[in-house]
């Protein structure tokens, strides 16, 4: 449902469009018609009977030249909804299911906080603390090989406990705006806005961060038990 405001926007812009065909057309009109001492207008009888035939012929079956005239002014129709397009593409939801929609968001919102200290616990401790155990049980007090993959292992799982951090953080955000907005009547795709966008950027971030550290330790491990 579109609201209020864009579909008065959207309804003026297409009336605009509208009266400026409509005075073309009658410019037209009166440049073909004769006119009479008393200021009337007298349309010519072939003009009169061009006109009548176009009537009770369907498109399908005028000319192309007609054909032509008349996309010519569903293209200005096109091009005025074109224009409004980025207004009003993203209004999908139908109103009658906000209820549930809300009633999904504040769901959600309540999942994502009680998964939050699980997810970071165990990027962080399950993947760090095998690392630290592996330098300390099996290669010992001897020398390490390639700690530069050790510290990227680090790097990368600290990096993706971050990005995790964070992500839960603007997804409260989201879901809070996007509740804001149900609750104001401005029913969009994505009502959580730039907060929405960064919690999905940031979730690709900590995952592949997260691959790329068991990456890293693989290449580790490897170079020490040669």
């Amino acid at each position: 449902m579109i609201s209020a405001r864009r579909k008065d926007h959207l309804r003026e812009a297409v009336s605009e469009q509208q009266h400026a065909i409509w005075s073309h057309w009658m410019e037209y009109l009166f440049s073909v018609s004769i006119k009479n001492s008393d200021g009337s207008y007298r349309i010519p009888p072939e003009e009169a009977a061009r006109w009548k035939q176009q009537i009770e012929t369907p498109y399908s079956a005028l000319p192309e030249e007609s054909k032509k005239s008349d996309r010519e002014q569903a293209d200005q129709i096109l091009a005025v909804l074109g224009d409004t397009a980025g207004e009003t593409s993203d209004v999908v939801i139908d109103p009658e299911q906000v209820p549930e929609y809300r009633k999904h968001l504040v769901q959600a919102r309540q999942k994502a906080q009680e998964d939050f200290d699980k997810t970071v616990l165990s990027l962080s401790a399950g993947a760090l603390g095998i690392s630290f155990a592996f330098v300390k049980d099996i290669i010992g007090p001897g020398p390490v090989v390639t700690p530069f993959w050790l510290m990227t292992s680090w790097a990368c799982w600290a990096g993706s406990s971050l990005s995790i951090l964070i992500s839960f953080y603007m997804s409260h955000i989201a879901h809070d705006r996007s509740i804001e907005r149900i609750d104001k009547g401005e029913f969009i795709y994505r009502p959580g806005g730039f907060a929405a966008i960064l919690t999905s950027i940031l979730n690709a971030v900590g995952g592949i961060s997260f691959v790329l550290g068991i990456a890293a330790i693989s290449l580790f491990v490897y170079s020490n038990l040669r």
